[in-house]
């Protein structure tokens, strides 16, 4: 079995003399194994080998199980071990993953942080899991990549096992003596993996008993194929890059294939989000056509002078009006609150200059008002500057964005403009010497 270790690790060279290794321990067969082999290995390579193990919450009683068997394992191999508890069902309540991929991802966590920026991380998947991933990857539908299995080392962590099959794992363990438990929910056939180790995979090498070989193969040659067209992707990718985006006359020449793949990765560069297999059949529809098309993080793919581009999708403001009545109080509207006050002529020598511009004389408006979008024609007579312009051009010299114009509250009494936030009353319905009661209107945007 240390001849199969060997192998693997001298293939894809995935150990050097003197490495620190950080094992991810579960107490099964598998990482029993890797962890046995790799102390075994750790006097001729100089090799300085711990252990992690993750206790996941899931299990109860048979989770607990599990940790002493590898603090008692660890110990008889005389290998430091550091244990990590979580509560995975509460955790995917809060962040929306399945428990399988939430334990993944802290696993992975515990592991790095384990590990550091030197050490590098041994995980046990073997060659059964390998071929288990690439036949969940054909259900799901995939491409090429989803072909090449799990790879053998990605980074800092690396896969010592990946050449060796499950049944020669479990032989390795009884040769040298090795106990190892047993997690329950493997037999169960309610996660997607199971299904495929425990009802498809025993089918399939019933129909051919080499299929773990033929799997193999297949892993191996997507990988070199795989390979090479990311390396033509690279080249072409490079070609028909613009400064604003993709060129399309260029990409337009490249067969579908490679097209699809320099889509991915212009996308995969510059958005965030998870990119799919449809997201990259839409862009591919749009090239050489004037159709645009949103993708994940609102961004929208367009076109350009003869690109397709990336830009942030602005929000649609849809224009708006309301009618309320002259009072104390409150009113909301699509994009905001307006708060009104109704004040005395008493009041008026309390007024700062803030208060007095946004302030309307009620003899000069009606009961009702409405609060609304900008219309065209729109007008408002400033008391400060002493002239009158349309709330076009004031919007214009102000430089307020254009989509977010209809946004702006306009208080009007019939089809003339009373107030507006930012520029206060109009001057025809200021407050004057002769006002005797008067309300004072203060824009509360963004609160709804």
């Amino acid at each position: 079995m240390n001849r199969d270790v060997l192998s693997a690790t001298k293939k894809y060279d995935m150990l050097s003399y003197g490495d620190k290794i950080v094992v991810g321990l579960s107490g099964g067969a598998d990482s029993v194994c890797l962890t046995h082999a790799l102390v075994s290995l750790r006097d001729s390579l100089s090799l300085e080998v711990e252990a992690v193990h993750v206790n996941h919450g899931i299990r109860g009683e048979e989770a607990l199980r599990d940790e002493k068997f590898c603090s008692d394992f660890c110990k008889s191999l005389g290998i430091k071990l550091t244990v990590f508890r979580f509560d995975i069902p509460l955790e995917c309540k809060k962040t929306g993953e399945s428990e399988e991929e939430c334990g993944r991802r802290k696993r992975y966590e515990c592991f790095k942080n384990t590990a550091g920026e030197n050490a590098k991380i041994a995980t046990a998947h073997n060659l059964n899991d390998s071929a288990e991933t690439v036949l969940l990857n054909i259900v799901r539908g995939t491409g090429c990549k989803g072909l090449c299995g799990i790879p053998p080392i990605r980074g800092n962590i690396i896969r010592p096992l990946i050449m060796t099959s499950r049944d020669d794992i479990e032989l390795y363990c009884k040769e040298n003596s090795l106990d190892f438990v047993t997690d329950s929910t493997n037999l169960q056939n309610e996660y997607k993996r199971n299904v495929i180790r425990n009802v498809v995979f025993p089918t399939l090498q019933k129909m051919n008993p080499s299929v773990l070989s033929a799997f193999s193969r297949l892993t191996e040659n997507a990988t070199d194929d795989e390979k090479l067209i990311e390396e033509i992707t690279e080249l072409k990718y490079s070609e028909c890059k613009t400064s604003l985006g993709l060129d399309e006359e260029k990409l337009s020449g490249y067969p579908k294939a490679l097209r699809r793949r320099i889509l991915m990765k212009f996308l995969s560069d510059n958005i965030k989000k998870d990119i799919s297999a449809v997201h990259i059949y839409d862009a591919e529809n749009t090239v050489g056509t004037a159709k645009s098309i949103t993708l994940p993080g609102k961004i929208i793919l367009a076109h350009k002078d003869g690109s397709l581009v990336l830009s942030e999708k602005t929000e649609e403001y849809l224009p708006f009006s309301v009618t309320f009545n002259v009072k104390d109080g409150i009113v909301e509207y699509p994009y905001g609150k307006l708060k009104i006050q109704i004040f005395t002529q008493k009041d008026l020598q309390n007024l700062n200059k803030v208060l007095l511009d946004n302030a309307v004389d009620c003899d000069k408006i009606g009961n009702v008002l409405s609060v609304r979008s900008r219309k065209e024609g729109d007008k408002f007579s400033s008391a400060r500057r002493k002239n009158t312009k349309t709330l076009k051009k004031l919007f214009n010299e102000a430089k307020i964005p254009q989509p977010k114009r209809v946004c702006i509250p306009v208080v009007s009494s019939g089809e003339k403009t009373v107030w507006v936030e930012g520029f206060g009353t109009s001057s025809e319905f200021r407050v004057d010497k002769c006002t005797r009661r008067f309300i004072i209107i203060t824009g509360l945007t963004g609160e709804n």
